[in-house]
């Protein structure tokens, strides 16, 4: 199922967790997820959905490019809490669906 267009804030907890919209984790948690760690953002993909973007990259230096940059989710802690990368320090973030993936960023509020 898409989560497009919606935007949910959420608490980051003291192990860096935050909770994902269940609609969109109960569609996508059989296979895992991966990370896509960029500058001011995480996209957060379903593994099939970012292995065929994978796939769609003809240039092998773009294709290396994206795979340095992920990194898979092994589970989720408890139902529907994903934990953060332990360089992300946010407090507050934004959750932002796209689609076939979540964009998570710092919130403003």
């Amino acid at each position: 199922m898409e989560y497009l267009g919606n935007v949910a804030n959420r608490k980051v907890d003291n192990k860096r967790r935050i909770v994902l919209p269940p609609i969109w984790v109960n569609d996508n948690a059989a296979d895992g997820f991966f990370f896509i760690q960029k500058e001011d953002n995480i996209e957060v993909y379903p593994y099939m959905i970012w292995k065929r973007r994978l796939m769609e990259i003809e240039d092998v230096s773009e294709k290396l490019a994206w795979s340095k940059k992920s990194s898979k989710v092994m589970y989720l802690t408890a139902p529907n809490r994903l934990l953060l990368p332990s360089a992300c320090t946010w407090q507050k973030v934004d959750l932002i669906g796209m689609g076939e993936y979540i964009i998570i960023n710092e919130s403003a509020v």
